[in-house]
């Protein structure tokens, strides 16, 4: 079957997705290109039209490329965020500034990327007060692997632990992460606060 477009259409060439169901459920996605199937996704945010771009670079012609939407896996998370009109119009415009510069961002982001496989930041000499706010459901960046680093290297880290949040916590969990950050800050930045000490914060506790 034939889809809307083929990979050599220029890399902004309109395409409209589509809805498809799977045993895990309802999947938004774009059909572009024909040929054997590859499937694109973008491991950030993940949208369809990140995951399509970044196909069309990478991808030859002679190939049908798939790019799918992945949403927050969470249901009432997302509902969360979908409720929120001020949570989601800065959502919104998150994604939509993702490519905003990104010309000028690209040496930037690879350097960090270099510098971060290349050196190891003296986490114990850090003397200044640190929050950490992490999911526990993050695929991005596991919170197994990164937290309890953290939580052991920092000195006097505070730990706000949001349990099945993921990677854009900060959006389904605002909340909570509003009312961690509130606290953090009344105790280091508040005239005279000079509070240390270390947490773990869930929802509802």
């Amino acid at each position: 079957m034939e889809s809307p477009g083929t990979l050599e259409a220029p890399a902004c060439a309109p395409i409209a997705p589509t809805n498809g169901m799977t045993a895990a459920g309802t999947v938004e996605y774009a059909d572009f290109g024909a040929g054997p199937v590859v499937v694109a996704l973008h491991g950030g945010l993940g949208g369809w039209d990140q995951g399509l771009i970044l196909a069309q670079c990478a991808v030859p012609a002679g190939y049908r490329v798939l790019a799918l939407s992945r949403a927050i896996a969470d249901p009432a998370a997302r509902q969360r965020l979908v409720d929120n009109p001020e949570v989601m119009a800065l959502y919104t415009a998150l994604l939509a500034s993702t490519f905003h510069r990104m010309a000028e961002r690209i040496a930037g982001t690879a350097n960090d990327i270099r510098i971060t496989k290349t050196t190891e930041p003296p986490l114990e000499q850090f003397r200044v007060p640190t929050l950490v706010v992490h999911g526990t459901a993050d695929r991005v960046v596991p919170y197994a692997r990164h937290v309890p680093a953290f939580a052991a290297r920092l000195p006097g880290v505070r730990v706000c632990t949001v349990e099945g949040g993921d990677h854009v916590s900060l959006f389904t969990h605002r909340d909570l992460v509003r009312s961690e950050v509130g606290a953090f800050l009344e105790v280091y930045a508040a005239p005279g606060g000079r509070g240390r000490g270390r947490t773990t914060r869930r929802p509802g506790h």
